[in-house]
């Protein structure tokens, strides 16, 4: 766990907004769904804001359509509803 105000996921490539992230177990468990995807290199879920951060592996970036169809379903099976992917800019 970084320490208070580091993030394991300073650069985002993606930023999921997901509803529903009231519970830290909960959470937990839709970061460790995601981290399964073979393009994901790491996750942090921000309970408070209802976002998850995501950094692909190098050289390993999916196409926006099949991230987003792909995360959407693991979302969803996590019991949540993802609202929006934005994908930061730098």
């Amino acid at each position: 766990m970084p320490a208070q105000g580091q993030s394991r996921v300073p650069a985002p490539d993606a930023i999921l907004y997901v509803k529903g992230l009231a519970c830290p177990y909960c959470a937990y468990g839709l970061e460790k769904k995601l981290k399964k995807l073979p393009f994901v290199q790491e996750v942090e879920v921000q309970m408070d804001e209802g976002r998850v951060l995501v950094a692909f592996r190098k050289g390993q970036r999916p196409e926006p359509t099949e991230f987003e169809a792909l995360v959407a379903r693991v979302v969803k099976e996590a019991g949540f509803t993802l609202e929006k992917v934005a994908y930061p800019v730098g």
